[in-house]
């Protein structure tokens, strides 16, 4: 109710094809940064996925430990376990710096919106001719 109110205001002054060129040129610039931004649903099922091999490997060489000592199988469980705890680092490594990507890309959607604001509506509405100063500054509130 809030947006529509400050919508109809802004057009009494300004027209509406300004604050209509505002939505358009957000949601253009909203669907272009969500077509960007990484699936986090699929980086988590990886994650868990590798999480998963990793305790398996795990508690399969507890439930053997006795028959890979037997057989001298330390070093082969070993580079089995490495293997598998490097894919589970090396993933969740990746997995935070895409997180940090979105994060600075969603930051930047949020103060886009205040450049695109000042764009479209206030330095145009300052760049006026037909206004005195006075009357500029008094009809901007």
């Amino acid at each position: 109710l809030n947006f529509l109110l400050s919508l109809g205001e802004a057009s009494k002054d300004l027209g509406w094809a300004r604050p209509m060129a505002l939505i358009a040129w957000n949601s253009v610039a909203s669907v272009v940064f969500r077509s960007l931004s990484p699936s986090i649903g699929t980086m988590v099922a990886r994650e868990q996925h590798l999480e998963g091999n990793f305790r398996r490997s795990h508690g399969r060489l507890l439930s053997h430990a006795e028959e890979v000592a037997f057989l001298k199988g330390a070093e082969t469980e070993r580079q089995l376990l490495d293997r598998s705890l490097h894919a589970l680092t090396d993933a969740k490594g990746w997995h935070s710096l895409v997180k940090v990507r979105k994060d600075l890309a969603d930051q930047l959607f949020k103060f886009h919106n205040l450049l695109a604001g000042g764009v479209f509506i206030h330095i145009p509405f300052m760049m006026s001719q037909h206004l005195t100063e006075a009357e500029r500054i008094s009809a901007f509130r």
